[in-house]
């Protein structure tokens, strides 16, 4: 070992064994070596520590990255199945507009169905998820995220479909209420022929007075049906009509039958269209079998004939 330098700095280690016999053993350190030594330790401490910190942030940033995967994969599930139902809504809403249309067109009515056609013809291009469902996915999206544009043309198609849904919802709403009330109309007009026999007696005038019916012959007993559905307004007897029923069927329409056998049904009884209301007779004022049948329009008679359907 090379002696130290004059005026050098250093330690000895001495290092005594535990054997009496040994030899002891000294070594001199100068201070430079132990100041190198300290400076290697306290570098090699922090490379440690520098890379336990890398590790642990790059584990960190490998499982943000697995997150940010999985969000972006569970956005673009959610994208999809929201576009397909976006696309189905819309398909949904045109097919109702059509229909509207088709119904307005058979009540001969001009058909305004087409207003929200615009919007939803430009909403089957994508679809959104709505309210929460936005807030949730647009939440795991940032600026600039193929992901949050989708999101965001899928919510701005589904606004437009959200909008267009109330004006189309009370469009079948009115053309609904007025099919209805179409329908009840219709059904109240009579539209069947009381019994099935031979016109006797027409509607017009007669051996010098005006007749307000037709005769329909038939043999006795003979079931008398209702014409049109209604409730039955009067039954009992009605001087030279005999035994009479007279049944109002609403929107202004009634019927009347007279001279049966005897009558099957009492004020207030709802009745429909083709029930039996009475039996084929010749009470009252009556030259045989036959059934007096009366269409009444707003109070005022008019010619049955218009109403019973040729054979």
């Amino acid at each position: 070992m090379t002696a130290p330098r004059r005026g050098q700095r250093s330690y000895t280690l001495i290092m005594v064994p535990h054997a009496s016999d040994g030899d002891v053993v000294a070594v001199r350190l100068p201070i430079t070596w132990l100041q190198v030594g300290a400076v290697l330790l306290v570098s090699l401490w922090i490379g440690i520590l520098i890379f336990i910190n890398a590790y642990f942030d790059m584990a960190g940033r490998m499982e943000e990255l697995s997150h940010l995967r999985a969000v972006n994969r569970q956005q673009r599930e959610q994208v999809a199945r929201l576009t397909e139902e976006a696309r189905r809504l819309a398909g949904d809403l045109e097919a109702l507009a059509e229909l509207e249309r088709q119904v307005r067109a058979a009540m001969g009515e001009v058909a305004p169905a087409g207003e929200q056609q615009p919007e939803v013809r430009a909403a089957v291009r994508a679809g959104a998820p709505a309210g929460d469902d936005w807030t949730m996915f647009a939440a795991g999206a940032t600026a600039g995220d193929p992901a949050l544009a989708d999101l965001q043309a899928v919510a701005a198609t589904l606004r437009e479909l959200r909008q267009a849904l109330p004006g189309q919802r009370e469009g079948l709403e009115r053309v609904n209420a007025a099919l209805v009330e179409e329908l009840a109309r219709r059904d109240a007009v009579p539209s069947i022929w009381p019994v099935r026999g031979l016109v006797t007696s027409r509607y017009g005038w007669r051996w010098g007075r005006f007749h307000n019916g037709v005769d329909i012959a038939a043999p006795r007993g003979t079931p008398i049906r209702a014409a049109a559905p209604g409730r039955v307004v009067f039954s009992g007897w009605d001087g030279a009509f005999g035994n009479t029923v007279i049944i109002d069927h609403g929107y202004g329409y009634r019927t009347l039958y007279a001279h049966n056998s005897r009558n099957a049904v009492q004020v207030g009884d709802q009745v429909g269209r083709g029930q039996v209301i009475g039996y084929v007779g010749s009470t009252g004022r009556s030259t045989g079998p036959h059934v007096h049948y009366e269409v009444l329009v707003n109070g005022r008679n008019v010619n049955p004939w218009d109403f019973l359907p040729r054979r």
